[in-house]
């Protein structure tokens, strides 16, 4: 992994009116690297007090969309709104993309790719600036939707770097090259193959059926038939995994599932002990 090149340019700027009275604050950082044109968000919400010589565990709230996440509300606010970095205590950041969020490399476009932005840029910046547990172990995905997708994928083509990756609504197992226009994000078919959650499961196999489950699924509704498809070929590749379903939450970051969402994920994960 390349060392980060991002320039700060804002370092703890609180988002103005986004907490309310008595929510932790959201720190924005402004961040530069060379996988994204101009500077983009790096928030988090840290536990209001953390412990010297102490490394956090860091829950990482993928974004769906550009920007503070109009479209379906924002994982960040739900992490401060239910004091989740204190009641767990994690470090919790949504990092922020120059583009729609797809997760992937394309292989011209400067601005989609995301997967290096996040692994080379965002990883690095937040284990230098905060008391992040810089290993596999302190690493932590959660998203919905395309975010829930790209969460999948990222602990998929990096099981070295990422613990486990919870995805709500996502999907996981129906995408193909001619949906959502995906030819035109990853560029052509071989590209595309490179980041097809069904396609990479059998060649991680092996590696994931060691220790617990690294992957949680949670279908919005009974019969998601994506969710279903992921669920048997990790049953028939014998890859742990869990499973919860959400009765029905609305398509939101702000309908009621993300608490129950990083208790499932964060299930027996504690701080560690800080390094020389």
């Amino acid at each position: 992994m390349r060392d980060a090149r991002a320039a700060v340019l804002l370092l703890a700027a609180v988002i103005g009116g986004a907490a309310r009275a008595g929510e932790p604050v959201v720190a924005v950082h402004m961040v530069e690297g060379p996988h994204q044109p101009g500077p983009v968000a790096i928030e988090v919400v840290a536990p209001d007090v953390l412990a010297p010589d102490v490394r956090y565990p860091v829950l990482y709230l993928l974004p769906v969309e550009p920007g503070t996440g109009e479209k379906y509300g924002s994982g960040i606010r739900e992490a401060a709104r239910g004091d989740l970095a204190n009641r767990h205590g994690v470090i919790c950041v949504a990092p922020a993309f120059a583009a729609t969020p797809w997760y992937g490399d394309h292989p011209s476009d400067p601005g989609l790719r995301q997967e290096s932005h996040f692994i080379e840029t965002v990883l690095p910046w937040v284990e230098a600036h905060y008391p992040a547990e810089p290993s596999r172990g302190g690493r932590y995905l959660l998203g919905f939707s395309k975010s829930g997708n790209g969460a999948f994928m990222l602990l998929l083509r990096h099981p070295d770097l990422f613990e486990r990756a919870l995805a709500w609504d996502a999907p996981v197992g129906k995408m193909r090259p001619d949906q959502f226009g995906m030819l035109a994000v990853f560029g052509t078919d071989a590209h595309f193959d490179g980041y097809a959650i069904p396609r990479l499961l059998a060649p991680r196999a092996a590696m994931l059926r060691e220790g617990g489950p690294r992957f949680v699924l949670m279908p919005d509704r009974q019969g998601d038939h994506g969710m279903e498809m992921v669920r048997y070929l990790m049953v028939a590749l014998g890859i742990p995994h869990g499973y919860a379903e959400t009765d029905g939450c609305r398509h939101h970051w702000e309908s009621g599932w993300v608490a129950r969402a990083v208790e499932l994920l964060l299930e027996g994960v504690g701080v560690a002990p800080g390094r020389e």
